[in-house]
């Protein structure tokens, strides 16, 4: 879902359903040339910053349970279990540098009761993302 406003302002980008909680949402420059203004990627954002620039000062954006993508959509409580669509992967594409991931006893992406992938299928995808982009960072 994603709305333009007019033709010179920023567009709300968010792959939000209603019945889910807290998606990732952010605001990127309108572009005609693009279709979707959510095509836009931020995946070096991090190194073109000042490199005088305390991390203080920085605001690092990031995803409420980040590997929730990973939960069946049609797992029972999924409407509100999958707080993101997008694999982590595409939200650190996208400019995400912090990552909430919850994981439960047996190594596996859970929110609440309902259970997702594996954690090392998320790391794997944390790995490539950092191997890609080697002056970026993130934290989790």
């Amino acid at each position: 879902m994603y709305s333009v406003m007019d033709d010179t302002a920023d567009c709300m980008c968010s792959s939000a359903l209603a019945l889910n909680c807290c998606q990732f949402a952010f605001f990127t420059p309108n572009n005609k040339s693009s279709p979707r203004c959510c095509s836009y990627y931020y995946n070096d954002w991090m190194s073109k910053l000042d490199a005088n620039k305390k991390l203080r000062d920085v605001v690092m954006p990031g995803t409420h349970n980040s590997a929730s993508s990973t939960i069946c959509k049609w797992a029972l409580f999924s409407a509100v279990a999958r707080c993101q669509n997008l694999q982590v992967h595409e939200q650190l594409l996208r400019g995400a540098r912090y990552l909430d991931i919850r994981i439960n006893n047996d190594i596996h992406i859970c929110h609440g009761m309902v259970k997702g992938g594996t954690f090392s299928d998320v790391l794997n995808e944390v790995n490539a993302f950092l191997h890609e982009n080697e002056n970026e960072f993130l934290t989790v």
